[in-house]
Order: C-alpha cells, then structure tokens, then sequence
C-alpha cells in the first residue's frame, strides 16, 4: 500500500480558473494585465452562485462589495465598466442564467486578451451556468 492515501485524508483542492490566473501572471503590467485579472475576479464572483456548494445570499453581498471597490482601483476601458458592475449585482442573485449572461458580455470584451486556454476556462464556467 506504499503510496496509497489514507481512508482520512482529504482530496486536493481543484482551482478552476489556473489558465486565467496564469495569463494574468505573464500579462506585461498595466491594461492587459488588469482585464486579465478582472475577468478572473468576475469568474470567481460567478462560481459562487454554482452548485453543490453555492455561497449564502450574504456572503455573495459582502464579495459583491469588495469587488466594487476592487474594481474601482483598476486601470480598464471605460466599456468594461457596465459589464463588470453587472456581472457583479448578478452574482448577488440567486439566478445562474442572469450570472450567465452578464459574465458572457464581459468575456466577449476580454475575449481580445485571453489566450485559448483561459477562453475554454470561461466556456465551461458558462455552460456550468447554464449559458443559453
């Protein structure tokens, strides 16, 4: 039984969204670097609504929060705004579909920036969604 795991121990957490962290991580500083990072921020609001496990109406609120602010700090087109804002006030619903198409609005004006990768990442969160 050398290097099976115990009956006790726990899987390794699985972080959905590597390709986008990683593309953010080798983006030059300044705007690409910073939509990269929105849309993995926009991604990470939109997979709390997912189940088995989604986020508490409140938790969801107070990331909602936090993300403005966040958001506010970056440098982005002035076009990414409206996206963000909804992809954002979606999150703090109970709808996947309507956390679907906000977050499918923002990706088409990533779409430019994101390599292959990080552009499948987001189809399978939208399909998670349930994408129309």
């Amino acid at each position: 039984m050398i290097g099976a795991a115990p009956p006790f121990s726990l899987d390794a957490p699985a972080f959905r969204f590597r390709a986008l962290a990683l593309l953010a991580g080798r983006a030059a500083l300044g705007g690409e670097r910073e939509m990269a990072l929105a849309t993995l921020m926009a991604a990470r609001l939109a997979e709390g609504v997912l189940p088995p496990c989604p986020l508490s109406a409140t938790a969801r609120r107070g990331r909602g929060v936090g993300a403005r602010l966040w958001f506010s700090t970056l440098t982005l087109p002035a076009a990414t705004r409206v996206p963000l804002a909804r992809v954002v006030e979606a999150t703090e619903s109970d709808t996947p579909g309507l956390v679907a198409d906000a977050l499918a609005a923002l990706i088409e004006l990533a779409r430019p920036q994101l390599d292959s990768p990080a552009r499948a990442e987001m189809a399978e969160l939208l399909t998670a969604l349930g994408a129309r």
